[in-house]
């Protein structure tokens, strides 16, 4: 059977199971029911129907998020894929699938077989493996329990990426390097956080590589190739990194995502978890059996491989989750994320793995076959959830009835727990409703509103959640009802008086319609302000308290703030210590009260306490319960810790050098702690204990806490700012956004994206606001210079570093100079014909790191031109850098052919 045969074979065989694939998914009705497939599904219909309208890269949609960039935070390439596929289904993204399903397992299985390519031995076990690749556990939950697109079309690609470094670094082909690069600027532009996982464990592996085989070099080129391809991809990396996932600073998102990057050991290695919930992490036993056995081998070969595979699912344990969380930019980095490098990684390290005998090798893999046709069957079992109970939840949730009412916008308060189906129904399938929510909130300009109103909603502050509502734009609502968690009765009542009317009931939701009369914009009047990390739980106590923007005090004037009757500041940020608290001063000079609380204080570098005005903050810790408090009326409280599971201990602080201390705690028989007084002045208060934070986070709400908070602030908790609607009429054409109203001040409810320009002013905060008349916005490609710029500098440098790599660098650290090739050739001429050529110098330099002397000069001496007395006999040269199929050495009859190979050596004949 010739090799070409051999390769039609296997391609047929890859295709045959790709087919199986789609078939079995099609029969058992078995689609993606993850979270996130609606999610892509909107961003790839609504990129094919611009494209329909001749706009080939559109910046902009309205429909998610009262406004998004749609491929800032993620990169297109899966997303133009996948819609180059639906051109050929009539534009239908639902049909569309099962084609792009085919595609992913035939291309990603094929990649295995370049690796035949270099060892034709090896060409059915690549086969064998380019088949079972895509039906691995993790790869078999990115594809059905979460559907995320971008995630499959980078797995599709990690073979090519990984067969080229291995050509680099184990082959030594300088060519190469091209394919890596390529590879790595696709990956790129399909997920920016994916591709910094994949250039971490390029780096892992590359790291291990050059350790346990002393070639450092070749590992450092490499890697210089990789980093300056994900510069060249600037364009894309700089806008998307200014923004999204890597700003998100919320302790709810942080927690969630420590969630979602590990677990158990012995959960990520059980199969018998897998058919209760096949939405969790499940590594694979078999995989981890194969790549353990590799690494206690310990052969220099497969030792990068299986290493940097076994450390990569011990980053997913529970046991590491600390160290990962204090990296820089930790919430990015969701560990359970790397393991389709990781499979790969185990993958070569099988085909490398030349000593393993054949039936420990056949149990190994058949282990793994097993695994993954088990949880395959799982994934695919007959009716698996999908269109009958996604379409369901439209009637359940009375969403085609919500999307009649609205004019504005629309809320959709399921705390995201419904996934991306509704998102994307309210939007998309010719429906054009714009929604307050969308799905993968990294990339909303409105991330800290969205998180915020849903920590309200959630803890039962429905004055808030209610006000804000009115504030973004949202006149439909749609309430799931299980997710009230506290005072059902008052969700009803707050509804009413803030405006919302009741439109429709099911079992399992509430829909209100906001009494308006089509699109509008609102005037707030509030006058009462909170500044720095974690104000927004005063905000929830008291919504009459608006979260300014910026946690810096640096960026507000005496003239901004004196307009405002109280100040509340928590987690303050400033470079200017002494400007702002003159400015402090200022203004409660002017009559502005300012509340301070403490907790979360810059820390003084010249004394090294937390202190502002003179007053220190002391840290202090409680737990189980805190002291006893009192209230004016000289009654007692005592908060416990019980019911915040969250917090085993309380950390806080109390006050030294408070000019009149209005409160202390009794700690000791004989101790006191201050925790509320003023100082200078009557006008600035300063709060401890952190008070305000344990009251917002609080589900049951003690009345007494909220109760001693009223006496505090003087403020009535159900107030809400004044505020009048506006109408406003909104037209959104390609990139370009036109607004029209009658009065100054408007705020419009669409997210002021960093990419908004226009001629007119369109104000500071998180939202768009006008002033009379007519304001056109022009959306640009955000920070498209300063991306075009690293582009153009990555892809010079990249071109340099290319040309040198394949060109001038010396895979085997052999430099050829003039003299050195005036020296072979005078060589080559002294032994005369038949003794010396040019592909012995070639074998013999290529292996010289590797083959001792003694066989390379017997290479040279058994050469001869006399035909009569020699024989050819096939040499196989196999070593840890090249494999070399096609060499002859002819031999005289009468000797004999022995080769000694010192053991270090890893060389086979």
């Amino acid at each position: 059977m010739t090799r070409f045969v051999r390769k039609l074979i296997s391609l047929g065989i890859i295709c045959a199971a790709a087919g199986l694939f789609v078939y079995m998914m099609l029969i058992n009705k078995a689609w993606p029911h993850g979270n996130d497939i609606y999610g892509h599904f909107f961003k790839i219909q609504a990129l094919y129907e611009q494209i329909g309208k001749r706009n080939f890269y559109p910046i902009y949609n309205e429909n998610w998020y009262s406004g998004l960039e749609l491929f800032r935070y993620w990169p297109p390439a899966s997303y133009y894929f996948y819609a180059l596929i639906a051109f050929f289904t009539g534009g239908d993204i639902i049909k569309a699938f099962p084609v792009f399903a085919f595609l992913v397992n035939l291309i990603g299985g094929c990649g295995f077989l370049l690796f035949a390519s270099k060892d034709e031995d090896k060409r059915w076990l690549c086969t064998l493996l380019g088949v079972m690749y895509i039906y691995l556990p993790d790869n078999l939950k990115v594809f059905f329990s979460e559907g995320n697109i971008p995630r499959i079309f980078i797995t599709m690609l990690l073979p090519y990426l990984f067969f080229f470094i291995c050509d680099f670094i184990e082959n030594k082909d300088n060519k190469a390097i091209i394919g890596v690069n390529i590879i790595a600027a696709m990956i790129v532009s399909a997920h920016i956080m994916i591709a910094a996982m994949v250039g971490l464990t390029a780096f892992l592996l590359v790291l291990i590589y050059a350790l346990v085989n002393k070639k450092y070099l070749n590992s450092i080129v490499l890697l210089i190739n990789m980093v300056l391809s994900y510069v060249a991809m600037g364009i894309i990396l700089v806008p998307g990194l200014l923004g999204g996932l890597t700003t998100q600073t919320s302790q709810s998102s942080m927690d969630t995502s420590g969630a979602m990057w590990s677990r158990r050991a012995i959960e990520s290695l059980n199969p018998l978890l897998v058919p209760g919930n096949p939405t969790d992490f499940y590594f694979g036993l078999s995989v981890f059996i194969l790549l353990l056995a590799g690494v206690l081998v310990w052969h220099k070969k497969t030792l990068p491989y299986f290493g940097s595979a076994l450390l990569i699912f011990i980053g997913t344990t529970m046991i590491v989750l600390p160290i990962i969380s204090a990296l820089p930019m930790s919430q990015a980095f969701w560990m359970t994320r790397f393991i389709p490098m990781a499979y790969n990684l185990v993958l070569i390290g099988i085909m490398y793995w030349r000593e393993i005998k054949k039936p420990i090798l056949i149990l190994l893999v058949g282990l793994i076959v097993i695994d993954s046709l088990f949880a395959f069957a799982i994934h695919t079992q007959k009716d698996c959830v999908w269109y009958p109970t996604q379409e369901k939840i439209c009637e359940d949730y009375l969403l085609d009835e919500a999307m009649e009412l609205t004019d504005s916008r629309i809320a959709f308060m399921d705390l995201s727990n419904i996934g991306s189906y509704s998102s994307y129904v309210i939007t998309k399938n010719g429906n054009n409703v714009d929604s307050l929510f969308g799905w993968a909130y990294q990339g909303a300009y409105t991330i800290n509103e969205i998180v915020e109103l849903n920590e309200a909603f959630e803890t039962g502050y429905y004055d808030y959640v209610f006000d804000r509502l009115v504030r973004y734009g949202c006149d439909t609502l749609v309430i799931k009802k299980n997710e009230v968690k506290t005072d059902y009765e008052g969700l009803l009542k707050k509804a009413e008086e803030n405006g919302y009317v009741q439109k429709g009931e099911t079992e399992k939701a509430l829909l209100y319609d906001f009494k308006s009369d089509g699109k509008y914009g609102t005037i707030f009047n509030y006058e009462n302000v909170c500044i720095g990390v974690g104000s927004e739980y005063m905000s929830y106590l008291y919504p009459s308290f608006y979260k300014l923007r910026s946690n810096k005090l640096d960026d507000y004037s005496f003239d901004e703030l004196k307009k405002y009757k109280r100040i509340y500041i928590t987690g303050p940020e400033y470079k200017d210590k002494e400007y702002c608290e003159n400015m402090l001063m200022s203004l409660s000079d002017a009559g502005v009260k300012i509340y301070i609380d403490m907790n979360r204080l810059p820390i003084d570098k010249s004394t090294g306490r937390n202190s502002l005005l003179g007053v220190v903050a002391q840290p202090i810790v409680f737990n189980n319960e805190f002291p006893i408090l009192a209230m004016d009326n000289g009654s007692e409280f005592k908060l416990s810790l019980k019911d915040k599971s969250a917090f085993k201990e309380w950390r806080t602080v109390y006050f030294t050098n408070l000019k009149d201390v209005t409160k202390s705690a009794r700690y000791s028989s004989s101790k006191y702690l201050p925790y509320l007084g003023t100082s200078p002045n009557k006008n600035i208060t300063f709060i401890g204990l952190n008070l305000v934070y344990f009251q917002g986070c609080s589900i049951n709400q003690p009345s007494q806490l909220y109760d001693f908070l009223d006496e505090v602030f003087d403020v009535d908790r159900h107030e809400v700012p004044g505020r009048e609607l506006v109408p406003m009429k909104v037209i959104t054409e390609k990139n370009n956004i036109t607004i029209e109203t009658d009065r100054d001040n408007v705020l419009t409810g669409l997210a002021n994206l960093d990419s908004f320009t226009s001629v007119k002013d369109l104000g500071e905060e998180t939202f768009v606001t006008v002033d009379r008349g007519i304001t056109n916005i022009h959306t640009t490609y955000a920070y498209f210079k300063e991306g075009l710029i690293c582009s153009l500098a990555g892809f010079v440098l990249l071109l340099a570093m290319m040309i040198y790599t394949c060109t001038v660098y010396p895979m085997d650290g052999f430099v050829h100079t003039p003299r050195m090739i005036r020296d072979k050739e005078d060589r080559v001429k002294e032994a005369g014909p038949g003794q010396y050529s040019q592909r012995h110098e070639d074998i013999a330099r290529q292996t010289s790191s590797f083959i001792d002397k003694e066989y390379m000069d017997m290479i040279e001496d058994y050469g001869t031109t006399d035909e009569e007395e020699t024989e050819e006999k096939d040499i196989t040269v196999k070593t840890d850098t090249q494999q070399y199929s096609d060499f002859f050495v002819k031999v005289k009859k009468e000797d004999d052919f022995d080769i000694e190979v010192d053991d270090d050596a890893d060389f086979d004949y």
